[in-house]
């Protein structure tokens, strides 16, 4: 049986990229002006959180769909998802332009990190 120095690098490094995303996603929330309507900082914000959704769509997909080419192309085409909020959040976030520095290498790497994984799950290579 694994112990734990086995086991916890293997959970960080599967799920890093969702929490990852998840924390780019609160970060962005919280410096989101405070007076912009709620659905413009949730959609500002929805960037990471929606990538750490794919992955675990990815991984718990149905075995139905695993490996099959429809299932393939189904998570191909939720990866347009968190390219149109990255576009929405590049676009009209209501808070500092500079938290983009925060977006672009670390959403970025996780949406990389997700997507890597992700494909192995569904691609099953």
């Amino acid at each position: 049986m694994a112990d734990l120095t086995e086991i916890i690098p293997a959970l960080v490094g599967f799920l890093g990229g969702g929490f990852l995303g998840v924390g780019v996603g609160v970060a962005y929330f919280a410096k989101a002006d405070r007076a912009a309507e709620l659905w413009v900082r949730v959609l500002g914000s929805a960037f990471g959180p929606a990538i750490a959704l794919i992955f675990a769509a990815a991984i718990f997909w149905p075995e139905s769909y695993r490996y099959q080419p429809n299932g393939v192309r189904a998570f191909y085409w939720l990866q347009g998802i968190p390219a149109l909020l990255l576009g929405f959040t590049l676009a009209k976030y209501p808070g500092p332009r500079r938290a983009h520095w925060l977006l672009v290498p670390t959403g970025l790497l996780a949406w990389l990190w997700t997507f890597a994984l992700g494909w192995l799950a569904v691609h099953g290579e």
